[in-house]
């Protein structure tokens, strides 16, 4: 899992953030802890080091990994064009130079050889990654094995084309996200996941949760992330 976390910005003009470094901290050690997963941490990275990050982590993956990406700080979205922006630490409100588009994530998505990627943002205006194609519970495989086996790039959004809550310890979505991944006893597909931690940001907040799969970056009918408790088996002893 590799976890970005940025809020300390240079740009006077882009407020600082309260919470996505202590997000960031709180969901690694929830997957590392609840899921087994490794993870590492960008705090405050420029738009550089982020996507360097992004293409280190491609090189060093197989197909049999499973993958998260975490990015808690401010987002953007263009009108005009709909496409969706996450701004590192070294972004300007009078230049989108140092933005990074949703489309430079995607193709660094795609050229990751792991199978199974989730891409979790909690952002304002995040909903831009999960427009390309929605996926409901009816469209997923229930039976893991075959999960499994299919490409399946997918995206969790803190909300749609709206502002989210920053929060004072934690932010409302990532307080979610993680008291649902804690409740976890077997597996559960990305969806299902979905639909928990959505249920509870809309009773508590004013956005809206978004989920889809991003086929840009891969995504092969009927798939989807699969979230799995450390510990349990699902595939052949996996």
């Amino acid at each position: 899992a590799l976890m970005f976390a940025t809020h300390d910005y240079r740009d006077p003009n882009i407020p600082k953030l309260m919470t996505p470094k202590a997000d960031a901290n709180l969901v690694a050690k929830t997957l590392r802890d609840r899921m087994g997963y490794e993870t590492r941490m960008v705090d405050n990275g420029t738009k550089g080091e982020m996507i360097e990050a992004l293409k280190t982590l491609g090189h060093e993956l197989t197909e049999n990994d499973n993958v998260i990406v975490y990015y808690a700080g401010h987002g953007f979205a263009l009108q005009e064009t709909g496409n969706g922006y996450w701004l590192p630490v070294d972004a300007k409100t009078d230049s989108p130079a140092q933005w990074i588009s949703n489309r430079d994530v995607s193709r660094l998505l795609h050229r990751m050889p792991a199978k199974h990627i989730l891409l979790v943002a909690d952002s304002c205006y995040s909903g831009a990654f999960t427009k390309e194609q929605a996926v409901s519970d009816s469209d997923v495989e229930r039976d893991p094995q075959a999960l499994m086996q299919r490409r399946s790039v997918m995206a969790m959004s803190s909300g749609g084309d709206e502002p989210v809550l920053d929060g004072d310890v934690n932010s409302p979505f990532a307080s979610a996200l993680v008291g649902q991944v804690t409740k976890l006893q077997n597996f559960e597909p990305g969806v299902g996941m979905f639909h928990l931690v959505h249920d509870v940001v809309v009773k508590k907040t004013p956005q809206t949760p978004q989920y889809g799969a991003v086929r840009f970056a891969g995504y092969d009918a009927g798939g989807d992330y699969l979230f799995n408790r450390l510990g349990r088996k699902t595939v052949a002893g996996r």
